[in-house]
């Protein structure tokens, strides 16, 4: 197995109570924590090598390839009310580049409102599905898929315009363990203050950042300069001399030529 264990980084792990499974395969990790004995472990941390059926945003199918693909869940019970949540995407990209960069990673970008991209190529995506508990708390299972060293011929068969994290040999378990950490800290975090503490963090890193873009959504289109984000986590564009707030993320976004 390309993932093996926890070993180098299992103190973080326990310091902060995750519990952690390794799974050879899963139709998916999002879907194995959707399993109420698995979700009542939580804050857990699902690793697997193997997704059969993985997916990305809005019903959008993720490829990953085994031993090439560093694939995992976290689940956390959110303190907060779940229409609160808007900013913890961005929240999660912000902890993902954080621990990149810790690693010597650098150059990533976020593309709005979560993807990671170095250059103009996808190299991570990240899917949150909450789940009602009651009116002020909700679970949150944050999936995430992460190309690590995708053989540039298997690549070329991904839609998009796929990347690799890194040329340099990276601790997969490691990365992971680092990233629960980091996520867990982060939350508890956002949990107390909201997102103020991470929007900086985020327009630093965002992609295309002053640059004209397209949003679309079905058949809804706006064209604008993007600016970045603001405490709520809405996306800034400007257009004609006004600043439009908008706050779904169902919208794609693309550098407007």
């Amino acid at each position: 197995m390309y993932i093996k264990s926890l070993i180098k980084s299992k103190d973080n792990i326990n310091n902060k109570g995750i519990a952690c499974y390794i799974k050879n395969h899963v139709s998916s990790t999002n879907n194995y924590i959707n399993y109420k004995y698995i979700r009542d472990k939580c804050p857990v941390l699902i690793l697997t090598n193997n997704q059969r059926s993985p997916r990305g945003r809005s019903g959008k199918k993720w490829i990953n390839y085994p031993f090439h693909s560093a694939t995992f869940s976290l689940c956390i019970n959110i303190k907060k009310k779940i229409k609160e949540s808007t900013g913890l995407s961005h929240l999660v990209a912000v902890s993902l580049v954080d621990v990149c960069k810790s690693l010597g990673i650098n150059n990533l970008k976020i593309k709005w409102p979560n993807d990671i991209y170095i250059a103009d190529k996808k190299v991570c995506g990240i899917l949150i599905e909450n789940k009602f508990i009651k009116p002020d708390s909700f679970f949150s299972i944050i999936g995430v898929g992460i190309n690590i060293s995708i053989p540039k011929e298997l690549l070329n068969n991904v839609d998009g315009n796929p990347g690799n994290l890194s040329d340099k040999e990276i601790d997969v378990n490691d990365l992971i363990s680092k990233i629960a950490y980091r996520l867990v800290e982060n939350i508890s975090q956002y949990q107390k203050d909201g997102l103020i503490n991470f929007v900086e963090r985020w327009n630093v890193c965002m992609f295309a950042r002053n640059e004209n873009v397209e949003l679309k959504y079905k058949n809804k289109k706006i064209i604008g300069k993007a600016i970045g984000i603001d405490e709520s986590g809405n996306l800034l564009i400007e257009k004609n001399s006004k600043i439009l707030t908008v706050n779904d993320t169902n919208y794609s976004m693309r550098v407007s030529g």
